[in-house]
């Protein structure tokens, strides 16, 4: 119905999605979870200049781990998805001071 409408009209939809990976819309979701769960990260103090280390990782732990795997079948797929890595390497990077950290 959509694409006669389209059709008629001489118009054409926007795809909802920039590619045709078929988990876009999950991974997509998660690393914007997952960038202001960063934001909350530095907030609480996990950095170099905040809580101890450990400790920092326990909640780092917690809170970006449980955001990275929430509700996703992305992972049991056994998919490498990019995307989530990074943000997770920039929350871990920021933990212990790397260059790159954010």
């Amino acid at each position: 119905m959509i694409k006669r409408f389209s059709d008629w009209h001489g118009i054409t939809q926007k795809p909802k999605f920039s590619t045709c990976h078929p988990w876009e819309g999950a991974i997509n979701a998660i690393t914007s979870k997952l960038r202001s769960t960063a934001n909350q990260l530095r907030f609480l103090g996990c950095h170099t200049q905040g809580l101890p280390a450990s400790l920092a990782k326990n909640i780092i732990d917690t809170l970006a781990l449980s955001v990275a795997t929430k509700n996703s079948e992305v992972w049991p797929l056994g998919l490498h998805v990019d995307e989530i890595h990074k943000v997770m390497n920039l929350i871990y990077r920021n933990l212990i001071g790397a260059p790159g950290g954010g």
